[in-house]
């Protein structure tokens, strides 16, 4: 948790595909936003509202009509089946 790998895989000309595994949307594989293209006030529910947000949701909220950084670079995120 509290990083993204994924910039530096897509960065590489011979990388045509990654899989992340792990928990994703929440934090616990990569970033909310960097890697899964979630952004971190969707990632906790009501449920969570007395809690202390982690380190990685603590910052600005991407823009409205702000566009993941990998569907900014082309890549598209494909969920498991």
């Amino acid at each position: 948790p509290e990083e993204d790998w994924t910039a530096v895989w897509r960065a590489q000309p011979s990388v045509r595909a990654y899989v992340v595994l792990g928990e994703c949307d929440g934090g616990q594989s990569g970033l909310p936003w960097e890697t899964w293209g979630v952004r971190p006030s969707e990632c906790f529910g009501a449920a969570d509202a007395d809690l202390p947000p982690p380190p990685w949701l603590v910052g600005p909220e991407p823009a409205a009509d702000a566009v993941p950084p990998f569907q900014a670079d082309g890549w598209a995120r494909l969920g498991a089946t």
